[in-house]
C-alpha cells in the first residue's frame, strides 16, 4: 500500500478536530503536515498503520515524508528535524513489526531512514518526458541515483523508480532499453502493475529485470556529468573478477569503455 502518514488534508476530520496536532509555521498558520512530536499525531499515525496491517497489507511504501520540526512551533521544541524524522520512522517499524517491508521515498541518502527502511527511493521520478535539466526525467534519474548505489544491499535496497515494458510518450526505444537494463542491475524485488494477461508478449522484458542470478551492483564513475556519458556497474562479489557493465550512450555522444 502506498501511503503518506504525515500529510493530512485540510478538510479531513482530524485536521479540524485536532488543530493542536498540526504543524504550524512561525506566524501561526496551519500547514498540511502533522506535528509528529505531538502525542495525538503519533497515536493517529500508529492507529492508521495498525488498521492497514490488519487489512492484510505487508508491503508499505511511505511517500512525501515531509516531517517538520523547527524547535519553536512544534509540540516538543527540543526535537530537531532529524530526531523527529527518526522518531517517526521508528514508530512505523514499531507498529508494523520486523516482518513488514517498509519502503521510504527519501530521494537521497537520508540518515533518518537508516535502520528503519528495507528499501528507499534514491532519486527523482523516471518520467518519460524529453530531456530538461529541471524536469523529472530518466537521464536525471540516472544522474542522481548512480552516486547513491553505494547503499544498495548494505544500508537498504536502493529503489531506482519505475521502469517501462514499452515506450511511452516521447521515450525512444534506446532510452527505454538503457533505463530498463539499469534498473535490472539493482537486483531485489520486482513488482508489476500492468495487467499481465494482456501483456504476455512483454514477459521477456520483465525477465530482464529478474535474471536467474542477479548480484546487486555498485556504480563506477557515478555523477561524472549530467549527460551520463561515462558510467557503469561492477559486481560486488569480493575477490572475484569484477565485470563492468558499460551502458551505451543516450544522447548522441560517443560511447566510452570503462575498464
Amino acid at each position: 500500500i502506498w501511503m503518506s502518514p504525515v500529510l493530512v488534508y485540510p478538510d479531513a476530520p482530524f485536521y479540524t478536530e485536532h488543530p493542536e496536532a498540526i504543524f504550524k509555521t512561525e506566524d501561526g498558520r496551519l500547514t498540511d503536515c502533522l506535528d509528529v512530536t505531538h502525542p495525538t499525531a503519533k497515536a493517529f499515525i500508529a492507529q492508521m498503520l495498525r488498521d492497514k496491517a490488519e487489512d492484510g497489507f505487508t508491503y508499505f511504501k511511505f511517500d512525501f515524508n515531509f516531517v517538520q520540526a523547527n524547535g519553536r512551533t512544534t509540540y516538543d521544541p527540543t526535537k530537531t528535524r532529524l530526531q523527529a524524522k527518526r522518531d517517526t520512522f521508528a514508530l512505523y517499524r514499531e507498529v508494523l513489526g520486523e516482518d513488514a517491508f517498509i519502503m521510504l521515498n527519501a530521494c537521497c541518502l537520508d540518515r533518518a531512514t537508516f535502520g528503519y527502511a528495507d528499501a528507499s527511493r534514491m532519486g527523482t521520478d523516471s518520467s518519460t518526458v524529453s530531456w530538461n535539466e529541471d524536469a523529472c526525467t530518466i537521464p536525471r534519474a540516472i544522474y542522481e541515483i548512480c552516486g547513491r548505489t553505494v547503499a544498495n544491499g548494505i544500508v537498504f535496497t536502493v529503489d531506482p523508480d519505475v521502469t517501462y515494458l514499452t515506450t511511452r510518450k516521447d521515450m525512444t526505444e534506446q532510452r527505454r532499453q538503457v533505463w530498463h537494463s539499469y534498473v535490472g542491475l539493482y537486483g531485489g524485488t520486482v513488482a508489476i502493475s500492468d495487467p499481465i494477461e494482456e501483456r504476455l508478449g512483454l514477459l521477456d522484458q520483465l525477465r530482464i529485470v529478474q535474471p536467474s542470478e542477479a548480484p546487486q551492483a555498485t556504480s563506477v564513475y557515478s555523477c561524472t556529468d549530467k549527460a551520463n556519458s561515462r558510467f557503469g556497474f561492477v559486481d560486488r562479489e569480493a575477490g572475484s573478477e569484477c565485470g563492468v557493465y558499460v551502458i551505451s550512450d543516450l544522447f548522441g555522444l560517443p560511447p566510452r569503455n570503462v575498464q
